[in-house]
């Protein structure tokens, strides 16, 4: 016969397992859409914005997911890359660990959500492609016309 304890412990092991294979998501996202306006520079940039959600052990030991500085940058960089960017500047960091979510079991199994901004430079291709993607937004707000880039 289990003890109460016993089943306790049996339900969070379970919900560690079913919760592991989400510990591991991402979700990006590019704002490409500026209106014509321009970076310090002068030249047309893009922010991409990657979120990461992760799981730690006893609240500060990473067990799923890249929730490190370190791994997030890698991972961003790495898809910035890929679509060609370049001269990239980090606006931003923010890491949130939700420990107090559900004690005592967010004390063993902890949720993080990570997120990074980048700006960077596109390439002449993605520029256009977001130029063209700006048209038809454009025609559908006379009001607010869209300028060249």
């Amino acid at each position: 016969m289990r003890t109460r304890m016993d089943r306790l412990h049996l339900a969070m092991a379970a919900l560690a397992l079913a919760l592991a294979p989400c510990g591991g998501c991402v979700f990006h996202s590019t704002a490409t859409h500026w209106n014509g306006h321009l970076g310090a520079d002068g030249r047309p940039v893009f922010v991409a914005t990657s979120s990461y959600v992760g799981l730690n052990f006893g609240i500060v030991v990473p067990m799923a997911g890249r929730t490190t500085i370190d791994e997030m940058v890698d991972e961003a960089t790495r898809r910035i890359t890929a679509n060609d960017g370049s001269h990239l500047r980090l606006v931003e960091t923010e890491t949130n660990n939700y420990w107090y979510g559900l004690p005592p079991l967010s004390w063993l199994f902890s949720p993080v959500v990570t997120s990074i901004s980048f700006e960077y430079r596109p390439t002449a291709e993605a520029v256009a492609a977001a130029a063209a993607a700006d048209a038809p937004r454009a025609a559908d707000d006379p009001a607010a016309p869209v300028p060249p880039r």
